[in-house]
């Protein structure tokens, strides 16, 4: 059985790939895994739009929304967020 974060490591290694190519393929990948509970990976997939200035359906409100239930980093060892 495939993982859903292997789902979106393959999305990830797929450089040509971008929210202005594809937007339906990053934003059906971001609410199947807001589906599935996977809060973090839902919220990488929608802030690609954000950041990429790409306007399509309703993916930077729920973007803005999954920031506020992400939950907190955990700093590592050396102090970075995770």
């Amino acid at each position: 059985m495939v993982k859903t974060k292997d789902i979106f490591a393959s999305l990830r290694l797929r450089k040509n790939i971008t929210t202005r190519s594809a937007p339906d393929v990053y934003y059906e990948c971001g609410v199947f895994m807001e589906t599935v509970g996977e809060i973090r990976l839902a919220l990488e997939a929608f802030s690609r739009f954000y950041s990429e200035g790409v306007e399509f359906k309703d993916a930077i409100p729920r973007w803005e929304r999954l920031k506020t239930m992400a939950p907190p980093s955990v700093p590592s060892a050396s102090g970075e967020q995770s």
